[in-house]
């Protein structure tokens, strides 16, 4: 069935079998053709002619949700992190490899005494740099994979500054705890 367009010169278009712009008669017969005929396996008896489907696995398992994509923002300050992480330890080492004398002037400033340096305090100024070299660079790779992922990195170069803090004040409370002169300045506070 076609209709003819208002419009001369135009294709005839196609007239709806069902919808609004279909006559009743239309509809009717649209519905009788979507019935299943008298015989006919229908929905209902087909789903009781066949037999029960086993349960496929998919193909693939499902993809976990994916958290936003890091921004600019959380690159800039990922570097900034890391570059300030990097400007102190640099800055820093000086003062750690020569703890005796770092220690001593300490001391005078506060007026606590002479430090009375020990074989180990050599040792325990290396450990502090090699502690804190590994785990700058430990976040500086940590960081780099996130940030090539797409993920937020800005936490990971705190997480260093944490884990470099308590290094530090570890090595130092081992350090200090067998100095005379703090142990004095301790017990009389």
């Amino acid at each position: 069935m076609t209709v003819p367009n208002d419009a001369p010169g135009q294709e005839p278009r196609p007239r709806p079998e069902y919808g609004e712009y279909a006559s009743p008669e239309e509809q009717e017969q649209a519905i009788a053709r979507s019935q299943p005929r008298e015989g006919s396996v229908g929905p209902d008896r087909q789903a009781q002619a066949m037999p029960a489907a086993t349960p496929v696995a998919p193909d693939h398992a499902p993809v976990p949700a994916t958290p936003a994509p890091a921004g600019v923002g959380d690159r800039m300050v990922t570097v900034f992190l890391l570059a300030l992480g990097l400007v102190y330890l640099i800055g820093g080492a000086g003062g750690y490899l020569a703890l005796g004398k770092t220690l001593d002037t300490v001391y005078a400033q506060f007026g606590l005494g002479d430090y009375t340096p020990t074989a180990a305090t050599p040792a325990f100024g290396i450990a502090i740099v090699v502690g804190q070299a590994v785990i700058w660079i430990v976040a500086a790779a940590w960081s780099y994979r996130r940030l090539s992922s797409g993920r937020r990195s800005w936490w990971v170069p705190v997480l260093g500054a944490v884990a470099t803090f308590l290094v530090t004040v570890v090595l130092f409370g081992v350090l200090l705890a067998g100095d005379p002169a703090f142990l004095a300045y301790v017990s009389e506070a």
